[in-house]
């Protein structure tokens, strides 16, 4: 299947141009690298594969603050709102580093590909 095949599909299954643009970005990045058989064919599976390390990472910060907040029982004020802080910047973080809503659709693509 060509790029624009491709691209074309992957339009049809919910990805947004602004999408397609950062996965092209994504995919020059790693032809600089050196790896040049990188399309969007191979990078869907990666992202899928990305969807999952992302979304544990989240578990994880989640799963720290409400254990934070469960062990500190009673807890001021000042900690609570700097743990409910100092998570919300984690998960902000973590969201627009791992690009949580494109590994989504990715994941979504695949798993409607497959059933």
């Amino acid at each position: 299947m060509s790029n624009d095949e491709m691209e074309a599909t992957l339009l049809e299954n919910g990805f947004t141009p602004k999408d397609i643009a950062h996965m092209q970005k994504l995919i020059r990045r790693r032809v600089k690298e050196g790896d040049t058989e990188t399309t969007l064919l191979s990078l869907v599976p990666i992202l899928k594969h990305r969807f999952y390390n992302v979304f544990s990472i989240v578990s994880l910060i989640i799963a720290v603050c409400i254990l934070n907040i469960y062990f500190k029982h009673p807890i001021s004020a000042a900690s609570f709102i700097s743990n409910v802080i100092v998570t919300l910047v984690g998960l902000c973080c973590t969201y627009h580093i791992g690009a949580l809503s494109l590994s989504y659709k990715s994941y979504r693509y695949c798993k409607k590909k497959q059933g």
